[in-house]
């Protein structure tokens, strides 16, 4: 049973990397034609001591920035916001009689290393902070300009099969309104999308994908698009979820898949959550 989990894990990479990098990156720049005025970010995690550049776009005029808690993060007149203590600090930016505000937390470490349900450790990849469990490997990164392919698997010692895989890619600009990402991208992903993906793993075993669905996930400091589903064949049931979301200019997709009923999709939940930009 260990070696079959084996050859489905190694045949589901072909067939994942083959799919994603044929997800449509036309849907992203219909996103960011929206013609409002925004700022750059509406919620923002920086360390003691960092800063941060803020930014208003859709307009030419001057915004007046300012900070509600200047003992926990100062701004200048051009947006770059410096941490000064932990706390809570927002940040606003005046136009006319709009204003615009960012939530600005500052913090000594990545919050989510305390208090976790499960056993964890911090990891960096690119300007990305989050946390991973415990003693599992960040493996096999696929270093580009604006690519980046990582696989974070348990210990060898664990006798897990299951894995979470991670694409990071880089964009032109900032995504700041989700719901216009989720009607572009939410698409992407549907029984029909997933069948042929599943065909390679499973050759000519039949399987069928249940319990489809997607849905809205809030994490701290961005919201989510949430796919869940089970692949049902004979033998085998291996159940994945998919985690699509910008920070700032980065897209991140995280696929947690679960060959060994662990629940990963919990801890998978909490590693999204902790997905922070320092």
């Amino acid at each position: 049973m260990r070696n079959v989990r084996r050859i489905i894990v190694i045949a589901l990479l072909c067939a994942f990397i083959t799919t994603f990098l044929d997800v449509p990156i036309l849907s992203y720049n219909s996103v960011t034609q929206a013609a409002s005025i925004k700022i750059s970010s509406s919620k923002l995690v920086i360390l003691v001591g960092q800063t941060k550049t803020l930014k208003v776009s859709g307009t030419t005029k001057k915004a007046t920035w300012s900070s509600s808690k200047k003992t926990v993060a100062t701004v200048t007149s051009n947006g770059k916001v410096t941490a000064v203590a932990a706390g809570n600090a927002n940040i606003t930016a005046k136009i006319g009689d709009n204003k615009f505000t960012c939530t600005v937390t500052v913090t000594k470490s990545n919050p989510y290393l305390t208090n976790a349900p499960f056993k964890v450790e911090e990891t960096k990849i690119a300007d990305l902070n989050f946390v991973i469990p415990s003693n599992w490997g960040v493996y096999n990164q696929d270093l580009a300009d604006d690519y980046i392919y990582t696989e974070i698997t348990p210990p060898s010692e664990s006798n897990l099969s299951s894995i979470i895989k991670l694409e990071i890619r880089k964009q032109d600009s900032t995504i700041t309104d989700y719901n216009l990402f989720k009607e572009a991208f939410s698409g992407t992903y549907t029984v029909a999308s997933l069948t042929p993906e599943w065909k390679e793993v499973f050759s000519d075993t039949k399987f069928k994908i249940i319990d489809f669905k997607q849905s809205d996930f809030k994490a701290p400091f961005h919201n989510v698009l949430k796919t869940q589903y089970t692949v049902k064949a004979d033998g085998p049931t291996v159940k994945q979820t998919i985690y699509d979301f910008f920070i700032d200019d980065y897209f991140v997709t995280l696929k947690a898949t679960d060959y060994d009923t662990i629940d990963l999709a919990t801890m998978a939940d909490y590693i999204v959550s902790s997905f922070i930009r320092y």
